[in-house]
């Protein structure tokens, strides 16, 4: 509420004056604006009373005027703001404040909390006497709502905060005393553990030039009022002398005399920025100079050197130009004498002083110069771009590159053995041929930030056409022929533009080709014509590149075929004969903006993968503690069911217990694959003969209403797998596909070899970059939507009706794949069928030949002597039950190390070891190496239903799955006792 003019003490009387019909017509006015006024207005007694209020403040707070004129405003404020409201009250009436602003709740009349920004105001009347408050109420719910859910994002606004390198501060006037924030402290590369700091002490992190300067500004805006102001200046980082570049924005505030009683603002890194405007700031010289028609190539690239360096503020700028085969320095400023001698020729030499040469018989180039000139660098190594340069930001770090150019190896790299922390490497190119190097060189690392390698690469582009232009044309045509194939060879986007009408006044060959209307046709637009921002803003934009308050710019500009691209402008303001033109470079952003949304894609699958993890412990975790319990249930089972005779009345109950906890162990398999900790038994497999091995199989799953097609690839498909455990995969598949397809349809099942990149790995978890086969099963059914398709691996999902199915087929697939090693992709519409992908890696070895299964031995003891470890105790007294029942001598083991100290100090001598596979401390695996150093004949039997993800069975290890029946057991073991080669 903004206070009326008269106050208590006050001579603010005011006479009616005899115009009366004034009076009323502004008493209607007054009346018209209450009523209608967009936010609500009331007028409140002293005491709290509600006198009039608006219909604005009645549908705020769902109230009639009526209601109000019986209540309080202390009736609808919630509590918690209460105090708050009242104090300021206190204060309007003791006249210590004219009006106050506040944030509070109020409650609506149906229950809800009402959020309004309240601003109240004091009337007096004649005699000083409070007459009553004006309050004007703005319903700010939805604000508050949006603060609320960006309240949720602080963690994520405060890494973005640390990204863009802002920091807040605060100066309290009376003590002096300053705070910053965190992102401050790392900007001035102070430790935040040091405390608090002073204004005074501040003053040492300032540049000593910016120091007199900054003390001025900050002091004159105190003294002479001004609240706000804004201003650049550069700190000095103490501890490494660093120098960067900041933005600062300052606001006093100020007590009810007009005092500073606190300064607070915001600070924030602009060293990157100020390096890409320098390059900018560059530009227009630079073009100056290579349209220069009276100066010579060595003057051009001379002057160019030194432009380069006093603008960027780098400490060494080198242009080497080819001469015959080599490649000496022909400008440069900040570098040594020595340094150029030492450097000047690239060319490697023998012991005698001979050239060495490439296989093609060209002179070979030394240093990463050399390796940048010739184009053999690796152009997906980090250091280097597409477009084959080189910039390192930390140079004097060991770098990460090959033996050949690696500067701890490598004798040559002298400008990062001399402390050159950065270092920019760029061949100077003219169509297919390299004319040069640009070598940038600054002892402050970070001088690169992404945004600067294009316009290095682009003026390096530069250079190479204007070189090009100098070595062929006449030097009375020099200049014009420079500048036009500057403009019209480049390979960047250029539109040179009339800032006060925005009309085109050229636009490049590759502006054309960008936009798609021809030159005539864009130097007859405007470029309102292709910006999609309004006239006004446009208009604004091109007067900051005029006043060159700004250089950079994103936008969004229409093509001649309607479509809409991201673009990013870097403007230069030049003057000419006609006036001021903008010359603007144009670069093509969109799919920079289409791989963020990419970004967000994959944190969204992320999450879907995280979710699936958990599951899977969760499911992994309840299967092997269940399947310890169900082997129990099978085993005591069986030895009652034998002890039963056919016509006992408990005989047909015991077999359906067991009957029901086989199909209990067949659903913990499908849980244990989903999760990833079943046992496998991979060996090489040709994925094609399995598939085909199956086929009979198949057609009898699927039924005669369903065609089944085999498109197997000729190529090698050998893959390193479970076989057992991919034949359920294609069969869980192929019976999905089936039921997708109620009234008949085909399935087709397809093989081929290929790679996965590094993109596709990134987006699976489980895959490694390299050589896979592709096993792919489409369907000519109904389809799944996309809904449908987030969850259709999650353990229990199913679509089917009641009864049709466990919503385990899926995940048992998902949960294979994974364990294998490989990916599996789904690609469905709905109406137009499904393909499931399985990407499975390839090996090159060849799978080894079967040996002959052994006849069956039956389960006969001989009274043979076996030792059986087993960590879960139920199971283990099971199972020595069960192998004494059948008439086998047993000794019982814990664990590994019990079972060790059975054969290495208690002399035990078993026939047979029958171990679990997990177990503390020792699994299977290491517990039969171990014992068949004392036993070197050991024949061993591994049972498990687990693994914790690391281990398999070794090859040509016997192995059985868990849970396991007596007869199961016993033959198996008769098989292991009889074999030859166990």
């Amino acid at each position: 509420m903004g206070g009326g003019p008269d106050k208590p003490g006050g001579s603010g009387e005011t006479a009616l004056g005899p115009d009366d019909d004034a009076l009323r017509l502004s008493e209607s006015r007054f009346r018209n604006a209450f009523e209608h006024s967009a936010i609500g207005i009331a007028l409140v007694s002293p005491e709290g009373k509600w006198l009039r209020a608006n219909r604005r403040l009645c549908a705020t707070i769902g109230y009639t005027e009526a209601e109000l004129m019986g209540m309080t405003f202390q009736d609808v404020t919630h509590p918690a703001d209460l105090d708050t409201d009242l104090d300021f009250v206190r204060q309007m009436l003791a006249g210590e404040i004219e009006s106050y602003e506040m944030e509070k709740r109020y409650r609506h009349k149906d229950g809800r909390i009402i959020w309004v920004l309240l601003a109240v105001s004091l009337v007096w009347d004649a005699q000083g006497a409070p007459l009553h408050f004006i309050s004007q109420i703005q319903d700010i719910t939805e604000r508050k709502e949006i603060e609320a859910r960006l309240r949720d994002n602080a963690e994520l606004l405060a890494r973005s905060q640390e990204i863009a390198h802002v920091g807040s501060w605060q100066l309290d006037a009376a003590t002096q005393a300053l705070t910053w924030s965190d992102e401050i402290y790392r900007i001035v590369g102070r430790d935040p553990l040091e405390g608090p700091t002073t204004l005074e002490r501040f003053w040492d992190f300032v540049h000593p030039d910016d120091r007199d300067r900054m003390r001025a500004a900050f002091e004159d805006s105190l003294r002479d009022g001004v609240d706000c102001f804004e201003f650049e200046y550069r700190i000095i980082r103490q501890a490494t002398c660093e120098v960067r570049h900041v933005a600062a924005q300052c606001r006093h505030e100020r007590d009810a005399e007009g005092r500073v009683s606190r300064s607070v603002g915001i600070v924030q890194d602009v060293t990157d920025r100020k390096r890409i405007e320098a390059y900018l700031q560059a530009v227009p010289a630079l073009l100056a100079l290579l349209s220069d028609r009276d100066l010579a190539v060595h003057d051009v690239l001379q002057r160019t050197a030194c432009i380069l360096k006093e603008q960027t503020g780098l400490d060494a700028v080198g242009i080497r130009i080819r001469e015959g085969d080599d490649y000496p320095y022909v400008g440069s400023e900040g570098f040594s004498d020595d340094f150029l001698r030492a450097e000047g020729s690239l060319i490697a030499r023998a012991h005698d002083g001979g050239v060495c040469r490439n296989p093609d018989g060209t002179p070979r180039l030394e240093c990463t110069c050399g390796l940048v000139i010739s184009g053999r660098a690796d152009r997906s190594h980090p250091l280097f771009t597409r477009r084959g340069s080189c910039f390192a930001n930390n140079a004097i770090a060991p770098a990460d590159l090959p033996a050949s150019g690696d500067p701890r190896l490598n004798p040559r790299n002298r400008c990062i053995h001399e402390g050159h922390a950065s270092v920019a490497l760029v061949p100077i190119r003219y169509g297919d041929q390299t004319l040069g190097l640009l070598h940038l060189a600054g002892r402050a690392p970070g001088s690169f930030p992404a945004p600067v390698v294009p316009l290095v690469e682009n003026l390096a582009s530069s250079l190479g056409a204007a070189l090009a232009r100098h070595q062929s044309e006449e030097a009375r045509e020099r200049s014009e022929i420079r500048f036009n194939s500057l403009f019209d060879n480049h390979a960047a986007v250029m539109l040179v533009v009339e800032p006060k009408t925005g009309a085109i006044v050229d636009a490049n060959p590759a502006a054309a080709a960008f936009y798609g209307w021809s030159q005539a046709e864009m130097r007859r637009m405007r470029i309102q014509d292709i910006n999609l921002l309004d006239d006004a803003s446009i208009k604004e934009e091109m007067a900051n590149a005029d006043a060159r308050q700004r250089t950079y710019f994103e936008f969004r500009h229409r093509r001649a075929d309607g479509s809409v691209r991201d673009v990013a402008v870097f403007s230069s303001s030049l003057s000419e004969a006609g006036g001021p033109v903008l010359y603007s470079v144009v670069h093509d952003i969109t799919e920079s903006k289409r791989a963020e949304a990419e970004r967000e894609k994959l944190q969204a699958q992320f999450i879907q993968a995280q979710k699936m993890e958990t599951v899977g412990r969760l499911a992994g975790g309840v299967a092997h503690d269940y399947n310890n319990m169900l082997g129990i249930i099978i085993g005591y089972g069986q030895l009652v069911l034998d002890e039963l005779k056919e016509g006992d009345p408990l005989h047909a109950d015991v077999k359906e217990i067991l009957a029901a906890a086989d199909r209990s162990a067949a659903l913990t398999r499908q849980l244990l694959a989903f999760s990833r900790k079943q046992t496998l038994q991979p060996e090489v497999i040709d994925l094609n003969e399995l598939v085909r091995n199956i086929e009979r199989m198949l057609c009898r799953l699927i039924g005669e209403d369903i065609a089944l097609t085999l498109a197997l690839s000729d190529e090698v498909s050998f893959v390193y797998a479970d076989p057992g455990q991919i034949e359920q995969v294609i069969m869980n598949l192929a019976v999905n596909a089936r039921d997708a397809m109620s009234a008949g349809g085909r399935i087709t099942i397809e093989t081929v070899g290929g790679d996965a990149d590094q993109a596709y790995a990134d987006r699976h978890a489980s895959m490694r970059p390299g050589p896979y086969v592709r096993l792919s099963v489409t369907d000519t059914g109904a389809g799944i939507d996309p809904d449908t398709l987030l969850h259709i691996f999650e353990p229990f999902y199913t679509t089917k009706a009641q009864g049709k199915g466990t919503g385990l087929g899926l995940a048992t697939v998902y949960g294979i794949v994974q364990q294998s090693g490989g990916s599996i992709d789904v690609r469905s519409e709905p109406g137009r069928g499904t393909t499931v992908d399985v990407h499975l890696p390839q090996t090159l070895e060849r799978p080894q030949q079967a040996a002959p299964k052994p006849a069956a031995a039956g389960r006969t003891s001989r009274g043979e002597h076996i030792l059986v470890v087993e960590d879960e105790a139920g199971l283990r007294e099971l199972m020595g039950q069960m192998l004494t029942h059948m008439k086998y001598r047993v000794t019982l083991a814990a664990n590994g190390g019990e079972a060790l100290l059975l054969v290495e100090e208690k002399g035990l001598f078993p026939d047979l070891l029958l171990t679990d596979m997990v177990m503390p401390n020792m699994d299977g695996n290491e517990l039969i190496q171990r014992l068949r150093r004392h036993i070197p004949d050991l024949k061993a039997l591994i049972m498990s239903g687990y693994t914790d993800g690391r281990i398999v069975v070794q090859a040509n290890t016997p192995f059985i799955r868990k849970p396991v029946s007596a007869d199961a057991l016993t033959a198996k073991i008769r098989e292991v006792l009889t074999s030859d080669d166990a």
